[in-house]
């Protein structure tokens, strides 16, 4: 049990002192995080936390492969399957946790985007509704009101102007769609993901 104690006082106190310098080598180098839309600070914040973290590892690895109760530890090979098991469930945490933020991410700009779509979607269905019932009604008015002989070619006229209109509004809203700005933090945090993995092949 004092020999964890050892290797814990010696990892905090490694990543304790060493931060500073770190955080001096980010400072120098503008290794900052850019502050992105959805962050709640509005300062960048210096990044290579990590490396503190990494050096009171090494530094309680060593440490301990020199006290008697865990050298055999090292001379049996376990270690190298506990490192091992660490980073592959680092990396496993890593992948869950970016997952994790996007939907969550995805979640809340459906909730902010959910009042508006279901307004959108009542309004169209009641203009719909109302012109369907308006063109009804001024197709069936035109027609009745021309001669019987040239009522077969009013409702020739008629139906090409309704393809007309259906043709350009159905442009329209194809072009519309292509605008949209939903999910569009979701999509820009995934593209900057992706770019992330192929520069790290």
């Amino acid at each position: 049990m004092r020999e964890y104690f050892v290797i814990f006082v010696v990892a905090g106190a490694i990543t304790y002192f060493s931060t500073p310098f770190v955080r001096a080598v980010a400072v120098a180098t503008n290794a900052f995080t850019p502050v992105r839309e959805r962050d709640v600070h509005s300062t960048p914040t210096p990044r290579l936390g990590g490396v503190a973290i990494f050096l009171g590892f090494a530094a309680a690895g060593l440490v301990a492969r020199e006290l008697p109760y865990l050298k055999g530890v090292y001379s049996s090979g376990q270690i190298s399957g506990v490192i091992m098991g660490a980073a592959f469930g680092r990396i496993v945490t890593t992948l869950v946790g970016m997952v994790e933020t996007r939907v969550r991410l995805a979640v809340v700009e459906l909730e902010e985007e959910k009042a508006n779509i279901i307004q959108m979607l009542l309004m169209l269905g009641l203009t719909m509704l109302f012109t369907a019932f308006g063109l009804m009604s001024l197709m069936v008015l035109i027609i009745w009101a021309v001669d019987a002989q040239y009522r077969l070619m009013a409702i020739a006229i008629t139906t090409g102007v309704l393809f007309l209109l259906a043709l350009i509004f159905g442009l329209w809203t194809l072009r519309k769609s292509r605008q949209s700005t939903l999910l569009r933090h979701t999509r820009k945090e995934l593209a900057n993901d992706r770019d992330l993995l192929e520069d790290n092949r």
